[in-house]
């Protein structure tokens, strides 16, 4: 028993060949219930991870360099999962079964996993059943199970299918969409790995971005943080047409771009021109006007406002914030509702003035110089970015935009932190010029390679010089 909590508490049969061919003895033992359901769990997430990796599969035991083939586990947890079988009507069963029907899909088996599944019952196990039906051409019973499927509740609530791939597999074939089955990612925990096998695993594979929308002759505008004007220097270095509307990380909150994009809905209006920031309206709204994307960056959640809650820019055309500025205004921090709405409607008039324009939202990677609310400009931050990232999540959740995503942020302050050990040191914050607030250039060419390379409707493109 202690052999098999050792087994489930550190996860070691996920990663050794030797240590899961012992599983099956230590199954055959009366354990608990909760053990047997863990136990299930734990198989049923490697099966996943095998399949998302299905071409090859590497042990832990480096020195040996042991390397077994996917099919071998996948055998191997089916003998686990039958040896925890009740055969009865239970979860653990269900889990069972789901686990035996995904090994029998994984070898090429649909018919026999059709013969082990029992749909109507359980969401995951009938997208089971609709997976093995549009993969065996029967479309139209495969479309039911999928309505039958997503009425239905599952013992599975670990992972979220992707419905999508249900379609995608019957247009394309199972493999050619394999790693897009499930929305449930494993972290990479090995740190002897290049920064290009990071992002290619982490970010490539990732289905919740621009993929595939940005054509090579495509004008790009980026507007927000300095860190827009850094994404619109690597654009350019690549050839691309790109165009920057940058201002200063203390005052680029989303309060701020809102009264940019409400003067330009003026000017959109009544034709008067004016200014902001020192730009003509009417050069921000043709530049906008003639792009194919948006790319806007959000800075900070922290926001400035007068006596009467109107939120405000420092210092006017300029940004200075010194105590003349506070005499009359005050900074507080913006919460998600509020950034929620200033970024809805950014969208809106950006889609005023160009409406097939593609916006794309980022997260400056880039700190706050200072913080109002807290006495610790390192926990500001923090909670500031938090906030900016929440908000853009629950925008996209709720739908109705056509919006995307690109993790700048996440890969800047992610991947040196986890991996530094096996990663240059010019990718580190401050490498360039000693500034630790600063990103330096070579990360920010290595964020915009991979975001071209991910974008671009022709692979090809992305290496364009």
């Amino acid at each position: 028993m202690k052999e098999l909590y050792r087994f489930l508490d550190n996860g070691d049969f996920f990663e050794s060949i030797e240590n899961l061919s012992n599983l099956p003895a230590l199954l055959d033992a009366q354990l608990p219930l909760k053990t047997k359901l863990s136990a299930a769990v734990g198989l049923h997430k490697h099966i996943l991870y095998i399949k998302r990796y299905h071409d090859r599969f590497r042990g832990t035991d480096l020195k040996r360099g042991l390397r077994v083939s996917g099919m071998k586990i996948v055998q191997l947890l089916r003998i686990c999962g039958e040896k925890l079988n009740p055969h009865d009507d239970s979860d653990l069963a269900t889990l069972c079964q789901i686990i035996e029907a995904e090994s029998l899909i994984y070898q090429g088996d649909l018919v026999g996993a059709l013969t082990v599944l029992s749909p109507n019952e359980d969401t995951y196990a009938t997208f089971l059943v609709a997976e093995c039906l549009f993969s065996s051409g029967r479309n139209a019973e495969a479309e039911r199970a999928v309505e039958e499927a997503k009425a239905l509740s599952s013992i599975i609530g670990y992972i979220e299918p992707n419905w999508d791939y249900l379609k995608q597999a019957a247009d394309r074939g199972v493999d050619a969409v394999r790693s897009q089955k499930i929305r449930s990612k494993r972290w990479l925990s090995r740190t002897d790995v290049s920064l290009k096998e990071i992002i290619r695993d982490q970010i490539m594979q990732w289905s919740g971005g621009p993929r595939s929308m940005i054509r090579k002759t495509d004008r790009i505008v980026t507007v927000g943080s300095c860190f827009a004007l850094n994404v619109s220097y690597a654009l350019s270095e690549l050839g691309m047409d790109s165009h920057a509307l940058p201002f200063t990380e203390e005052v680029n909150n989303t309060y701020v771009n809102r009264i940019l994009f409400d003067k330009l809905s003026d000017f959109l209006k009544t034709g008067i021109d004016g200014e902001f920031r020192s730009a003509p309206l009417s050069e921000i709204h043709a530049l906008i006007s003639s792009a194919n994307v948006l790319i806007f960056t959000c800075g900070t959640s922290i926001g400035f406002f007068d006596k009467n809650g109107e939120a405000v820019i420092p210092g006017g055309s300029s940004a200075v914030v010194n105590a003349v500025f506070f005499r009359e205004n005050t900074a507080h921090k913006i919460s998600v509702a509020e950034n929620v709405a200033n970024l809805r409607a950014i969208i809106a008039g950006a889609k005023a003035i160009n409406p097939a324009i593609k916006i794309i939202l980022t997260v400056s990677p880039v700190p706050l110089v200072r913080a109002f609310e807290e006495d610790s400009a390192l926990i500001g931050d923090c909670i500031s970015k938090s906030t900016l990232r929440v908000s853009i999540d629950e925008l996209m959740d709720g739908g109705g935009e056509e919006i995307y995503y690109w993790p700048s942020f996440e890969m800047a302050k992610w991947i040196v932190p986890h991996y530094g050990l096996g990663l240059p040191d010019n990718l580190l914050f401050g490498y360039d010029d000693g500034v630790s607030r600063h990103a330096s250039k070579e990360m920010v060419q290595e964020i915009i390679g991979a975001f071209l390379e991910y974008s671009m409707v022709d692979p090809a493109d992305s290496h364009i010089s």
